[in-house]
């Protein structure tokens, strides 16, 4: 899977914005907060996104894989949800897209030390009948709850 390496980063943009718009909820979203076809306006998928969809060029030709950034959390579960078991075919090509979602390497290393602490707060006998809520996006333990 993945681009044809011929494929300019115009055009893989172009296809996601496309995706983009498929996806209803996502489409949903745009609509409500803009007012408008985003596939028509990419102004407005690009509102949703850190920035321009990115490809690598190396060694003479693009990256197989192009990284899309999203703003807000919500607009990635959504977009991500929509296309877990979906992989569309690229127009002209017989290369099917798969969306992968990924989390940058400090939030992986980091993720442990917060694996660490619930776990040592866990074995406290004041917070044996607690749940303890990570905010895995954002890396923030949430106070414990009673059950």
């Amino acid at each position: 899977g993945g681009w044809p390496d011929n494929t300019p980063p115009e055009d893989r943009a172009d296809f996601i914005y496309k995706q983009m718009n498929e996806c209803r909820e996502l489409a949903r979203l745009i609509r409500n907060r803009r007012r408008g076809d985003m596939w028509q306006n990419k102004k407005i998928a690009n509102t949703l996104l850190q920035c321009y969809p990115t490809t690598i060029w190396f060694n003479g030709k693009w990256s197989p894989v192009t990284i899309i950034k999203f703003k807000d959390f919500e607009v990635r579960q959504v977009f991500n949800a929509h296309f877990r078991n979906r992989s569309p075919k690229f127009p002209n090509t017989n290369s099917r897209i798969r969306f992968t979602p990924s989390s940058p390497l400090f939030q992986r290393k980091k993720e442990c030390i917060i694996r660490a602490v619930m776990n040592a707060i866990t074995r406290h006998p004041d917070y044996k009948d607690c749940d303890l809520t990570p905010l895995w996006h954002c890396l923030v333990l949430m106070k414990p709850q009673e059950k």
